[in-house]
């Protein structure tokens, strides 16, 4: 087994950008706060076929989106965190009145901006590496606001679907020594219930969804980090892109988008640079590798600070 010291450190140096990344907590008192900016762009949509299919469509000139987010986590007790997070965007089409968006009615390409949907998060460390077993594991739950993205759900450039969510998950990761540095890896994965709109047919809307993330971080020194990262979500239960085009009554009700069965899948790298043990910058980009009924083309650009301990007085950091 690896030397409680030497694992403590490893622990410390390899905390992600942001602290609910992963199974690893914060000890009781500490805190992080990150900031952060994103940008995101997508052009086409897929139907009920998949992206790889003929059928994808062409969203006007492509809708773009710049956001930011506060993310503030804190260690409740031992071996238990809590984490809020709240978002800011700006989604915008630069020809609302074309083709998918004018046949969709409802403004579905007007800009949107404001709040989006704001995630109350609690996890907690029941099995840690530290103590000796080759991985650590959490368990979680989180509770997701979308009320104020409610009076805009109807459009493709929504921010939200206006739902009140309720989820569990589970995490899993292992930090290990690498010559003068580290590698960390975790997978994560959960489902979550999404309070209904209204149904079609017996279909919710919106319907449960699973989804998952991991990323893999390699660190030969300490200060940069660099790796693979991946994300998926899918929603089994639902109506299709074409149905909202060919039947007046659900493509012309505001809940028409929330009322879609989904799948996506995103790969992309992310980065690290730490300054000393308090601020750590992240940088990182995704690219959508397969969807249905969901946009086929997304970029993700994200870049954000996460600043540890900054409310400790000054002798104790």
């Amino acid at each position: 087994m690896r030397s409680l010291p030497t694992l403590a450190l490893l622990l410390v140096a390899s905390s992600p950008a942001r602290a609910g990344s992963g199974p690893w907590v914060l000890g009781p008192g500490d805190h992080t706060l990150y900031l952060g900016l994103e940008a995101q762009r997508f052009d086409h949509l897929a139907q009920s076929s998949g992206s790889g299919a003929d059928d994808v469509i062409q969203v006007s000139d492509g809708v773009q989106t710049f956001g930011a987010k506060a993310i503030a986590t804190v260690g409740l007790l031992p071996r238990l965190e809590g984490e809020l997070s709240v978002p800011w965007s700006v989604v915008r089409n630069n020809r609302p009145d074309d083709s998918p968006c004018d046949a969709l009615g409802l403004d579905a390409c007007e800009e949107t901006q404001g709040i989006g949907i704001i995630r109350a998060r609690a996890k907690a460390l029941v099995v840690d590496e530290i103590l000796g077993p080759p991985v650590s594991v959490a368990l979680g739950g989180e509770l997701r606001l979308g009320q104020l993205t409610s009076t805009t759900r109807q459009r493709i450039t929504n921010l939200g679907e206006g739902t009140l969510d309720a989820g569990a998950f589970a995490s899993v990761g292992r930090i290990g020594t690498l010559g003068k540095g580290y590698w960390s890896g975790h997978l994560e994965a959960g489902g979550r219930y999404r309070s209904r709109n209204r149904s079609y047919d017996q279909v919710q809307a919106p319907g449960a969804e699973v989804w998952a993330e991991g990323e893999l971080l390699v660190a030969p020194r300490r200060a940069v980090a660099v790796g693979p990262t991946a994300t998926w979500l899918y929603r089994p239960e639902g109506v299709d892109v074409e149905d909202l085009l060919v039947d007046p009554a659900l493509g012309g009700d505001v809940d028409r988008f929330s009322a879609l069965r989904i799948q996506s899948a995103q790969a992309g790298v992310k980065a690290l640079v730490r300054t000393g043990d308090q601020v750590t910058t992240s940088l990182g980009v995704l690219h959508t590798l397969y969807a249905v009924n969901n946009p086929t083309d997304v970029w993700t650009v994200d870049l954000g600070v996460s600043f540890r301990g900054f409310l400790r007085p000054a002798e104790d950091r």
